[in-house]
């Protein structure tokens, strides 16, 4: 008989988060929940055993929104933080022993702290650009229209605090629950739900001046 795949082979993703409730951002349905969890907690359990194919999963499910993430965060080389960032986290995969929610948590934590340590080195001396070996910094494949729409989001969420932008970034595009973001960030959860409606409430605002109208 033919070796049986495990389940988290080729699996998609389900990667959908809305907007409204008690909570502000939530899944939509339950299969976030009940499968990416559990299909991650079998590819972690992989990884920790060694197997490549666990820790390919696990790269293809983090390495995108992570590197959003760092984009939105103004990283200097989003893609390339979001690999620093999955290279120190399977490093630490022999001593970590929480369940595929809690890696998440961690990753996000790691990303997080390499961006506060690349602010704190420009901060610390200025940066000297080549613009000829640079070469453009927009995908050709991107469209005018998503371009400017990268742009109108991006100074939307500057308006925002660093805390606040944090806890958007980490509960949209991280699809990461309240508790999570609170462990990602090191505080309380009822601090959470206050930045997020915080932040909501700003974004409202401010696109209410902007003429725009958000649909989820």
């Amino acid at each position: 008989m033919p070796k049986a795949c495990p389940r988290w082979y080729r699996q998609p993703r389900s990667w959908r988060c809305s907007l409204g409730g008690d909570e502000g951002i939530r899944p939509l349905g339950t299969r976030r929940v009940l499968s990416t969890d559990v299909i991650g907690q079998d590819a972690l359990d992989a990884a920790r055993r060694g197997e490549a194919e666990g820790l390919e999963f696990l790269f293809h499910e983090l390495a995108t929104p992570l590197a959003t993430f760092a984009d939105r965060r103004g990283a200097t080389d989003p893609e390339g933080l979001a690999n620093a960032t999955l290279f120190r986290a399977f490093n630490a995969l022999a001593g970590f022993d929480g369940e595929y929610p809690q890696f998440c948590s961690y990753v996000y934590r790691t990303a997080r702290n390499l961006l506060i340590d690349e602010y704190r080195r420009k901060t610390r001396r200025p940066e000297v650009v080549d613009l000829a070996a640079a070469g453009p910094s927009i995908s050709l494949s991107q469209t005018e229209d998503e371009v400017a729409g990268q742009d109108w989001l991006n100074q939307m969420l500057a308006q925002l605090t660093v805390d606040q932008r944090d806890v958007i970034l980490l509960r949209v595009i991280g699809d990461q629950s309240l508790q999570h973001t609170a462990d990602v960030l090191g505080k309380p959860v009822s601090a959470v739900k206050a930045l997020q409606r915080r932040a909501l409430r700003r974004l409202h605002t401010l696109t209410e001046e902007e003429g725009h109208t958000c649909t989820h």
